[in-house]
């Protein structure tokens, strides 16, 4: 028997260039997916769970111009769940 999904929006694959914020500190980041509740993300950086961010995305256009979009969120998983000398990113 599979699990019930139990997520309340769909989720959409989108592989945008990213920005996350912690504090003073500035890191580059790759959404994987997007839903309107959360962003799937890789990044080079561990960051631990609960951690508060500011997360900002770079989003195509029209005639190949951008714009952003900033929100700020909270780290609710993290795959490896530690920091480890072996993992080449984290999502």
């Amino acid at each position: 028997m599979s699990q019930a999904e139990r997520r309340g929006s769909a989720r959409v694959p989108a592989r945008l260039s990213m920005e996350i914020t912690l504090g003073a500190d500035r890191a580059p980041a790759e959404s994987l997916n997007v839903s309107a509740n959360g962003v799937y993300f890789a990044s080079k950086a561990f960051i631990p769970l609960l951690t508060k961010l500011r997360v900002t995305l770079e989003l195509p256009g029209e005639g190949g111009a951008t714009s952003k979009v900033s929100c700020d969120g909270v780290v609710v998983r993290t795959e490896p769940e530690k920091e480890t000398s072996s993992a080449r990113e984290y999502q």
